[in-house]
Formats: structure tokens, sequence, C-alpha cells
């Protein structure tokens, strides 16, 4: 006979199944998927979608009043942009799966997780899904070169493993511990992979994850302070990191912008007198249009910029507000500053090209890791007043 009533874990293992299809499932997965069924339905999120709100309409009474305020704001916005410049049907769905849906997911309570019993199930899965996809670029790039493996996009792929080696890094530092050599080897993984992608941004990032992994969970503090600096200077002087980053700061250097049209596509902005509306966009796609028949071939990488020309500059402010402003503060107010520092780290990651503004299913990976950071954040609080 029990003599306790076991957890059930009904919410965190709802939680993991929206990490496995948003996460797992990824856009090199989709797009597999896509070309099988010769349809572009796996673009969409759907499922996860709709369990979203089934958990925003079961949990919408326990919502932070000023991200309620802000996310319908934003959606308020957007319709009224939809009325006056008359999107077509199309853009609606697309920018109601793809951006206003996956909002709703911060507006959802996590408080009431288990936060060592879900970031363990996330933790193991995904290192396991980056250890088989570090496997086929390895692969891949001996045919193909620059490759992002199963993720899809390089620079997602990049993004990918900055996620990787936070996770890590955050769960292994407050909820585990690891072996120094099996940390030293996620390192390694890393950065191979980063620099497979040719993802120069992401490769800077999980430079300073890295140093930040080593100091946080290495028992050993020669490693972090000697031999992982070491590592990392012998790594970077390798021929394979000149070939997929060096190389390409060249190339671009060689044309006055090393930031590969990012600063161009501001300085066209100029040229042409083409600027986003402050209240409203004329719809997801219009940046692009932009970019391909005006500015001709100069892309803006930059969703800051997309997101002002596709929904208008007051969504884009809204939108940093409720997805990187407000969740810092509470992780500083927490003294969380370890899990502020790679938060940071992983949100500008998306921010340097244009996949997140462009691509339906990149924004609602990076809304799911915002909503996992807070319940990181909630959980370690709850162990400090352990």
């Amino acid at each position: 006979m029990l003599l306790y009533k076991p957890i059930a874990h009904k919410k965190e293992k709802l939680i993991f199944s929206l990490f496995f299809m948003i996460v797992i499932i990824s856009q090199g997965i989709r797009g597999r998927l896509n070309s099988i069924t010769n349809t572009s339905i796996f673009n969409y999120h759907l499922i996860p979608i709709i369990l979203i709100i089934l958990m925003f309409i079961k949990r919408s009474n326990k919502v932070s009043k000023k991200n309620f305020i802000l996310i319908f704001s934003i959606i308020g916005f957007i319709g009224i942009g939809f009325i006056a410049n008359r999107y077509s049907i199309s853009q609606l769905i697309r920018t109601t799966i793809g951006f206003i849906l996956p909002l709703l997911m911060l507006l959802i309570n996590y408080k009431d997780v288990d936060t060592n019993y879900l970031l363990r199930k996330i933790v193991k899965t995904f290192n396991i899904f980056i250890s088989i996809t570090f496997l086929i670029q390895i692969i891949m790039s001996i045919k193909y070169g620059r490759t992002g493996g199963i993720v899809g996009h390089p620079l997602t792929s990049g993004w990918y493993y900055g996620i990787f080696i936070s996770l890590n890094c955050i769960y292994y530092k407050y909820f585990e511990s690891k072996k120094d050599l099996f940390i030293i080897k996620d390192i390694l993984i890393t950065l191979i992979g980063t620099v497979l992608a040719s993802g120069r941004i992401s490769l800077i990032i999980v430079l300073i994850l890295s140093l930040l992994y080593a100091i946080s969970c290495c028992r050993n503090k020669i490693i972090p302070y000697v031999i992982l600096p070491i590592i990392l200077i012998v790594f970077l002087s390798t021929s394979i990191v000149d070939k997929y980053i060096w190389e390409k700061f060249r190339a671009t250097a060689s044309w006055g912008d090393i930031t590969n049209g990012r600063l161009l596509g501001i300085r066209e902005m100029k040229f042409f007198n083409v600027y986003p509306k402050f209240f409203t966009g004329k719809g997801v796609g219009y940046s692009n249009y932009i970019s391909q028949y005006l500015f001709e071939v100069v892309n803006f990488e930059n969703p800051i910029i997309m997101f002002s020309f596709d929904y208008g500059i007051i969504t884009a402010i809204m939108l940093l507000i409720v997805s990187f402003i407000y969740p810092v503060q509470n992780f500083i107010r927490s003294k969380n500053i370890l899990l502020a520092i790679n938060f940071t780290a992983i949100f500008i990651i998306p921010f340097t090209y244009n996949g997140l503004a462009e691509t339906v299913g990149i924004f609602i990976v990076l809304i799911f890791i915002i909503y996992i950071f807070l319940i990181i954040n909630n959980g370690i609080k709850k162990i400090n007043k352990l």
C-alpha cells in the first residue's frame, strides 16, 4: 500500500511534448517532411499551437498583467494593420500562426512546474539530439561544406549549439553535477558544430558561453583558467576555423561590410527614403519584398527592422519588452546573474539573421526557450529558499 500519492507531472509532460514538437522536430526535419508529402503544412507547428491555446485558456487567470496588456496590444496593432493595409488572407494566417499565437505561451503560468523533473528530461533529450545532428553535420560537411545538419539553416544550427551549451551550463550548475571530461566534450562539440555552420556571431557567443560553462561547472579550476583557454587558442588557429569563419570575415571586409549586408540594408533605407511606420506595418513578408525588389538582393538580416516593416515600430518595441526586457529584469531581481547572461546570449543569436522574421517555425522556438528560462528561474528561486 502506498503511503504517498505519486506526482503525476501532467503539466511537465505536456511542456516536454511541446519541447519535442517545437525544438526537436526542427526546421530541417520539417523541411524533409514537406518534401516527402509535397506540401508546406509542416512549416506550421499546428499541434503545438493547439496545445498552447488550450494551456492558455486553462490557466489564463494566472497570467502576468503586464505581459497580458503588451501581448494583446500587439494583437490589436496587428489587427489595425490588417484592416488598414488589407493583408492577404495568407499573410493573416502566417501572422496568426507564426507570430501571434506563439506569444500566448508567455501568458501561461510557469510557477507550479517541477523544474528539476522537466529540465532533466529536456537536457538529456536535447543532448542526444545534438549528438546526432553533430555526427550528421560532420558527414555532410565533407561533401557539402557549410551545413546545419538536420537542424536546418546553418545559422539556426549555430543557435541550437548555443542553446545546447547554455542549458547544460544551467542544469549542471544548479540541479546536478557533471564530470569535467564530459564538460570539455560538450564544449568541443559546440565549437566544432558552430564553426561548420559558419556562424560568426554564434561562434563569438558560444566562446563566451563555453568559458562560462567551464567556470561554473568544472570542479578542477585549472580547466577554465588554463586548459580551456589553451584549447580555444589552438582551435581558433586551425584551418577549419580559417575556412569557415576567418575567410568569411575577409571576404565581407573586402567589399566594405563585415556584417554581410546587415548594415548595408540600413544604408539602403536612407538612400531610398523608405522607413517602417510607427503604428502599423504592411504584413509579414513586406520587408522581404523591399529588400528583393527595391534594394535588389540586399537583405536586412535584422529581425528588428523586419518586424518593424511588417508589423510597425511600436509592435517591435513591445515585442522586445515582453520577450527580453521583462525576463531579464525577472532574472536580475532573483539574483540569477548566470541565467541572465545565458539568456541574453541565446536571445541575441536569432536576431542576427533574417530567419526569425522570415520563417514561420523559428519564432515559436524562441518564445518556447524564453518560457523554459522563466521556468528555470522559478526553479532556482525555490532551490535558494531551501
